[in-house]
C-alpha cells in the first residue's frame, strides 16, 4: 500500500511506449469492488470467514477473467505487447489464513479445456507461472513514512482509494507480499532509496524492459525495430 504504483503504472507505460510496446495496465480488482461498495471493512470486524472466503474466491476468480481478457486481445493484435497487473493473484494469500486460501484455490477456475468446459481449481505453482516477473514496490511506510496516506485518500493518478492499512501495517504487509511471491524466479523488489521517487520510478521501469528483453526476445527485437 501506498508504494508509488499508481505513478510507476504511467513512468512504465511511457518509457516501454516509446521503447516500441503496446502497454496495457489493469487496475486492482479489490479497489473495483470497494468502489462498488464493499465492505470489508465490516467482514474484518465482525471476524466473519465465511465473508472473507466469498470475498477473496471473488477477487480471484475476476482476477483471472481479467488477466485472461487482457492477454487474449494483447494476443490478437500481432504487436509486441506489455500487460501490467496492478495485483497479482498471489498477493491474495497475504491477506487471508492458509485455510481460507486453500479454500479459494479450490474455488477458481482454470483453464479452459479442449471441450470448453472449465476445471475447477488451481495451484500456487500455476498462479505463480502466469506472470513473467513480479515487481514489488516497497510501501512509503518503510524509508519514507512521511508520504505514506491511509484512510479515503487519492492516489498518485488522483483516484479515490481506500487504504485501511495503518503505517506499521503497510510495513508488516510488505513483508508478508514479499513472502508470498519469493518463489517466483523473477521477484525484483524496488525499494525507496536515497534518490527520491524519481529514483524508483525509473528503477521500476528499468526491470520492466529488461524483464521483456530477457523473457520474450523475439518481441523486444520487434519493439526495437519499430523505434528505427
Amino acid at each position: 500500500p501506498c508504494a508509488g504504483k499508481s505513478s510507476c503504472l504511467v513512468h512504465i507505460t511511457r518509457k516501454a511506449t516509446e521503447a516500441g510496446f503496446d502497454v496495457y495496465t489493469a487496475p486492482e480488482v479489490a479497489t473495483l469492488f470497494f468502489n462498488s461498495g464493499v465492505q470489508l471493512g465490516d467482514i474484518l470486524a465482525r471476524d466473519d470467514k465465511e465473508g472473507m472466503f466469498t470475498f477473496q474466491s471473488a477477487l480471484l476468480q475476476h482476477q483471472l477473467s481479467l488477466e485472461r481478457a487482457l492477454t487474449k486481445i494483447a494476443a490478437s493484435t500481432g504487436r509486441p505487447s506489455i500487460i501490467i497487473f496492478d495485483r497479482g493473484c498471489i498477493d491474495a494469500k497475504g491477506y487471508m489464513s492458509q485455510e481460507v486460501w486453500e479454500r479459494v484455490l479450490g474455488e477458481a477456475n482454470s483453464t479452459s479445456t479442449d471441450d470448453g468446459t472449465l476445471k475447477k481449481g488451481v495451484t500456487e505453482e500455476y498462479l505463480l507461472k502466469r506472470y513473467d516477473g513480479v515487481l514489488h514496490l516497497v510501501t512509503a511506510a518503510d524509508g519514507a513514512p512521511q508520504f505514506y496516506k491511509h484512510g479515503k485518500v487519492k492516489d498518485d493518478a488522483g483516484n479515490d482509494v481506500i487504504r485501511h492499512e495503518s503505517p506499521e501495517q503497510a510495513v508488516e504487509l510488505d513483508k508478508k507480499m514479499r513472502e508470498v511471491w519469493k518463489a517466483h524466479p523473477q521477484h525484483h523488489i524496488v525499494a525507496n532509496g536515497a534518490g527520491g521517487f524519481q529514483e524508483k520510478l525509473s528503477a521500476a521501469s528499468e526491470v520492466v524492459l529488461e524483464l521483456a528483453r530477457k523473457t520474450h526476445p523475439e518481441e523486444y527485437e520487434t519493439a526495437q525495430k519499430k523505434q528505427r
